[in-house]
């Protein structure tokens, strides 16, 4: 039942974040140059290694703070050739509102433009690019701070266009 949970909760969020960049896909311009953006090597660290800079994990575009640690368990990454997205889940004693001023400085840094936020008990960043969509949350426990980033991933198919099925009647 806990794996039902968790799929259900990746679909919705996956959805959400679809959602937030189709809404956003009529005002992208097809013809626009890409914006310039600053390539990251990127990939967890390595097993046993402690290291105090922030890193790049799955996404070379958001940048993970050294105080958390990757739990591969809860995290999800998937690509097919129309979408990539995925959830990585982070734990650590951290101060919630030292990731917040974190993410908000380093994702700006990497060209996200911030749309909303919620904050108190949980607070949820959510950012976009074109063609991409990210949902930062974090939560407050006693002696844990969890971190959820959700990322979502539209690659344009050849014709152009996105990759919407029509319903059949």
């Amino acid at each position: 039942m806990g794996i039902q949970k968790n799929l259900f909760k990746f679909s919705l969020l996956l959805s959400l974040i679809f959602m937030v960049m189709l809404g956003c896909a009529g005002t992208l311009s097809p013809t626009a140059p890409p914006a310039t953006e600053e390539k990251h090597s990127y990939g967890p660290a390595r097993s046993g290694e402690t290291g105090n800079s922030p890193t790049y994990y799955d996404f070379d575009d958001v940048l993970i703070p050294p105080e958390l640690k990757l739990d591969t368990q809860k995290s999800m990454v998937v690509s097919t050739s129309t979408f990539s997205g995925g959830v990585l889940v982070f734990n650590g004693y951290v101060d919630q509102a030292s990731l917040i001023d974190f993410f908000l400085k380093n994702m700006a840094k990497d060209n996200w433009q911030l749309k909303g936020s919620i904050k108190y008990r949980h607070t949820v960043l959510t950012f976009e690019k074109p063609n991409k969509g990210c949902v930062i949350t974090i939560g407050e426990k006693a002696f844990n701070t969890p971190v959820e980033i959700w990322v979502g991933i539209l690659h344009e198919p050849s014709t152009g266009q996105l990759p919407l099925r029509q319903p059949r009647l």
